[in-house]
């Protein structure tokens, strides 16, 4: 079953746990440097996301499923 999958939830959530990472990483840089290599950066999470690179991890309940699968399939080939 395929799920529905919102590109801009998914950038949004990734730029916002991304940035305190981002911002860190930027004090070792140069401070001239600093808001080009930010928005590299952010363009390259950009690219990712929309490359369908980053995506929604599996919940539980997928886990789940295919463990359980797994398991039958592997008792029926027993």
């Amino acid at each position: 079953m395929e799920k529905y999958i919102d590109k801009k939830e998914i950038l949004t959530k990734a730029l916002l746990i991304m940035n305190p990472k981002i911002k860190k990483s930027l004090l070792s840089a140069d401070l001239n440097d600093r808001d080009d290599l930010e928005q590299e950066i952010k363009l390259k999470i950009v690219e990712a996301v929309l490359g369908g690179k980053i995506d929604f991890p599996p919940t539980f309940t997928d886990y789940y499923e295919v463990f359980t699968n797994k398991a039958i399939q592997q008792a029926n080939n027993s």
